[in-house]
């Protein structure tokens, strides 16, 4: 059964439907049927026996038994039926069939019993006198409304039976014509079906191969053709968007293999599925595919990336392969189980920045001597000099000096900071010491410029993982330009605890920073004001320097600021480096 086909099963099923249901039908439909023709012959007996009860009654009144007996003979000729007379005490008076005389007494038999009562009743049993089923009616014969006897036709069962026998087979025969006709019908709707199906089969594996160009037959159902339309119409779709899938494979390939980054795609298992002509290149390799990507790079980074890449939502990392300086990202795309490597040759740019940090390194150290000569021989010059209109151009060439020279300072700071990694220190810092060390700095020049300094700092502040001496210089350059860029208000300091590390807050009501040059504050040299700056002596890196500190510590910043309202620096410190 499992072994056939669905449309098989289907015609199966609603054949035992049918004849089940006409089974029904037989079963139900004949029982009603012999029920009503006994039903229709006790009414014909009953009809028939009033038409008689006044002829019984003339015959009775001659006082003669042989005028009721020729009475009922002729009439039992003529409904072909047996009839009998039977008076009140159950005494059988006359008889068609047999000898009166010679009859048991009737008044037990049911049908006389309950005719005598007054009912019309029918009784189908076996007769004792004929030795055959009989149907008995007995209809109560009365007089002046008394019952004086009882009229009891009947008729052999067998003619009842021989007339319900000729239709069943009447109705057998309709109901075998409406199962052929209707298993006909299935057999046709069902060869006709599996055409259609059949068809739609082949055109579906012709689809699945690749093979598009397919014409359809007209058919005549409509529910077909309608079919047809729609299965036509989603081929013609299908055909399209593969094409198109076809099409940007081929430009997405294109564009892969033309980019300079080598990218390789692993699978789950870690085999390599997919490169471009810069992986192969990268890595000195003429195949990949199919390969483990450990056979191709052997580098341990890069093996930690792709074990952890499940729990990374993207990370870089830069490795050393061969003399060659990589950078290198993983994504992973769950959808598919895969892994994407991306390899980016970053030598020609690290080499580059090399020599500008040596460059800057060396032009610092060169212009740091001479600067520093200058600016002695300037001071001995300022001390001997008298005319007041030298002094004051010897005390600018003085402060453009000292200018240079602290930009000389801060170029080697930031230089020697680029130089470092994020980095693990042993030291732990107390950052409430090192403010209580830089607050009394700008002492004097808050009170110059009658700005309060307010401070709130968690009396259980965590201690942080850091070098002392550059988190010091963190705080001085932002309370430097707290104090510098603001006339009128307060300073405030915020140090509270996080779940996992600090956050410090310096905020000032100064003149504020504009929208537009928030994102660029801690680029190198970058100034918004550069008169203010240049009067302050500002070499436009503090801020460069600051968040060169707090990455190197493995922290943030980020910067609020409104013009006339002031700036608010937030900095938050890892508990520990990761």
């Amino acid at each position: 059964m499992q072994n056939r086909s669905f449309i098989i099963k289907i015609l199966f099923f609603f054949i035992l439907i049918v004849l089940a249901f006409l089974a029904f039908i037989f079963i139900f439909f004949f029982q009603n049927i012999s029920d009503n023709v006994i039903a229709e012959q006790a009414k014909y007996l009953e009809t028939y026996s009033h038409l008689m009860e006044n002829g019984i009654l003339e015959a009775l009144e001659g006082g003669s038994p042989g005028n009721l007996q020729s009475f009922i003979d002729t009439h039992a000729e003529y409904i072909d039926s047996r009839i009998t007379y039977i008076d009140r005490d159950g005494v059988v008076l006359a008889d068609t069939e047999e000898d009166p005389a010679f009859m048991d007494n009737h008044s037990g038999r049911p049908e006389i019993k309950n005719a005598l009562e007054g009912e019309v009743n029918y009784n189908i049993r076996f007769s004792n006198t004929l030795r055959k089923n009989m149907l008995y009616f007995a209809y109560p014969v009365r007089e002046n409304n008394r019952i004086t006897g009882v009229l009891r036709t009947s008729i052999f069962i067998e003619y009842v039976d021989l007339l319900i026998t000729e239709l069943k087979i009447q109705y057998l025969l309709i109901i075998c014509f409406l199962v052929a006709a209707s298993i006909s019908a299935i057999l046709i709707i069902y060869f006709n079906f599996k055409k259609e199906i059949n068809r739609f089969s082949l055109i579906s594996r012709k689809v699945s191969e690749g093979d598009f160009d397919i014409s359809f037959s007209k058919t005549e159902s409509s529910e077909i053709r309608e079919l047809s339309k729609s299965f036509e119409n989603m081929i013609i779709r299908i055909k399209t968007l593969i094409a198109e899938l076809v099409s940007e494979k081929e430009e997405i390939n294109s564009i892969i293999s033309s980019i300079d980054e080598g990218i390789a795609v692993l699978d789950d298992k870690g085999n390599i599925v997919r490169v471009n002509r810069s992986f192969l290149s990268i890595f000195n390799t003429g195949t990949a595919l199919g390969r483990p990507y450990w056979e191709i790079i052997r580098i341990n980074e890069i093996m930690d990336l792709v074990k952890h890449s499940v729990t990374l939502e993207h990370r870089f990392i830069e490795v050393e392969f061969e003399k060659k300086i990589l950078l290198c990202s993983i994504s992973f795309l769950p959808a598919r189980n895969e892994r994407v490597l991306v390899f980016s040759d970053v030598t020609n740019l690290k080499n580059w920045e090399t020599m500008k940090k040596e460059l800057v390194t060396n032009v610092s150290h060169e212009l740091g001597t001479p600067l520093t000569a200058i600016k002695g021989y300037l001071e001995t010059l300022t001390e001997d000099e008298t005319d007041g209109d030298k002094l004051k151009y010897l005390h600018i060439i003085t402060r453009h000096t000292e200018r240079l020279i602290n930009i000389i300072k801060d170029l080697l700071t930031l230089s020697r900071l680029e130089e470092k990694k994020e980095s693990d220190f042993d030291e732990q810092t107390d950052i409430r010491e090192i403010f209580s060390n830089v607050i009394p700095l700008f002492q004097d020049r808050l009170e110059a410029k009658g700005l309060r300094l307010e401070y709130a700092i968690d009396p259980d502040l965590k201690s942080i993982k850091g070098d002392p001496f550059k988190l010091e210089q963190v705080f001085i350059n932002l309370l430097d330009n707290a104090v510098k860029y603001t006339e009128k208000g307060e300073i405030s300091i915020t140090l509270s605890n996080e779940h996992d590390g600090i956050t410090i807050m310096v905020k000032d009501t100064g003149i504020g920073i504009p929208g537009k040059d928030l994102d660029r504050i801690f680029e190198r040299f970058y100034v918004v004001d550069k008169s203010r700056s240049r009067a302050g002596g500002g070499t436009g890196l503090g801020l460069s320097i600051v968040k060169h500190i707090i990455l190197l510590h493995g922290g943030k910043i980020s910067v609020d600021s409104k013009i006339g309202h002031g700036t608010a620096f937030t900095l938050f410190f890892p508990s520990s480096i990761n």
